[in-house]
């Protein structure tokens, strides 16, 4: 369960990160900031290269839909070069949120699934802690209260819950 749990929670993570990726940039008060553009750097430029939005029209058709102010760049600072990234960017951007929330959604229904199994199984259990039927007309009023006695002898129902049975059968044998 705590696997599931912490599968489900990471894959949250990642698809808001992957959000972020493709917004933070977007957002004037994020748009210079060092620490974003270091991430950004890592994750869409290739090794000594730095990530620079520049505040530029990007003709990219989903770019221009969403009204994004800006064209991201990986710059090679010893060649003063920069190549615009924008597909990776969209890619990873759109492609990696929308692929981790499918996952992380599959996986809080997968959590939920389980949860419901295993709180249906208590409820059985808790219900009939032998998992059978002690009223089973096909048994003997010996062989049922054998059963339960055995039960309550390997600690598998308490003294309580074979009381309560006892009595059940008990009562059953003279309602006959």
């Amino acid at each position: 369960m705590f696997g599931r749990l912490l599968i489900t929670i990471l894959l949250n993570a990642l698809w808001v990160l992957c959000l972020g990726i493709l917004i933070l940039p977007t957002m004037p008060e994020f748009a210079r900031d060092r620490n974003v553009n270091s991430i950004l750097g890592a994750v869409l430029c290739s090794p000594g290269e730095d990530f620079q939005p520049r505040n530029e029209p990007n003709e990219h058709p989903l770019i221009e839909a969403l009204g994004f102010p800006m064209t991201p760049y990986c710059v090679n600072s010893r060649l003063e070069t920069g190549t615009d990234v924008t597909e990776k960017w969209l890619t990873i951007g759109v492609g990696g949120a929308a692929v981790s929330f499918v996952l992380s959604m599959v996986s809080e229904l997968a959590l939920v699934i389980y949860s419901i199994r295993n709180k249906t199984s208590k409820i059985i259990t808790q219900s009939n802690p032998l998992g059978v039927n002690f009223l089973n007309n096909r048994m003997t009023l010996n062989e049922r209260l054998q059963q339960i006695e055995n039960a309550r002898q390997a600690g598998t129902i308490t003294y309580d819950e074979y009381d309560q049975m006892r009595s059940k059968i008990l009562r059953e044998m003279t309602e006959k």
